[in-house]
């Protein structure tokens, strides 16, 4: 079975002069997610949680809400071995995915 693999993040990292550097800083929780024909969903993320990190080892739609359902062909699509990174609202939302077919 695929997997959509879930890293979350609370902020930036900062280089030596207090600047956000585009780089994620450390995992604050990992959720993974079976790509599959009906829409699946992950747990809430961490209240601390302001981003996440998503790749999948498959072709997958993804959907990002407090409740909700991935479609394919009208939710977000996310290729095989991309990363994506994608703003949450944390302690509330989760991620859904379904297979692209």
């Amino acid at each position: 079975m695929a997997t959509l693999f879930i890293e979350e993040h609370s902020k930036l990292k900062e280089d030596a002069n207090g600047k956000s550097a585009p780089v994620p800083d450390a995992v604050i929780s990992k959720q993974q997610v079976t790509i599959d024909t009906a829409s699946g969903v992950s747990s809430a993320v961490d209240s601390q949680t302001t981003f996440v990190c998503l790749t999948g080892d498959a072709d997958c739609y993804y959907e990002v809400g407090a409740s909700p359902v991935a479609a394919a062909g009208s939710s977000s699509f996310l290729p095989s071995g991309t990363v994506k990174y994608v703003s949450v609202v944390g302690g509330s939302d989760k991620i859904a995915t379904i297979e692209k077919v």
